[in-house]
């Protein structure tokens, strides 16, 4: 094989693991922002306490950076691994 070419199979494995990558790091920032909405909504008359918005802000500071190495993390992880989709499949079967 030529140095700087992938083959049709290696090009969609490399394709494949980068769709799972990408639905899996969406899924930890709707995570990290849907629990960041949800205690704005609970404490939204609090967050005009300028003591309580600073803690809110260090929280949410946490909670980002923690979501940011969980990313991280599953980067290093997913190095591991061979990844192919599958994509949609669907069967008709015709009765009668």
């Amino acid at each position: 094989m030529l140095q700087g070419y992938k083959s049709e199979a290696e090009e969609k494995l490399v394709q494949s693991k980068e769709k799972l990558r990408q639905a899996c790091v969406t899924k930890i920032k709707t995570t990290m922002i849907g629990a960041l909405a949800a205690f704005e909504q609970m404490f939204e008359i609090e967050l005009d306490d300028p003591q309580f918005a600073s803690q809110y802000d260090e929280l949410r500071k946490k909670i980002l950076d923690n979501g940011n190495e969980l990313i991280r993390v599953l980067d290093k992880e997913l190095k591991n691994y061979n990844v192919e989709w599958k994509g949609n499949f669907y069967q008709f079967k015709r009765e009668g």
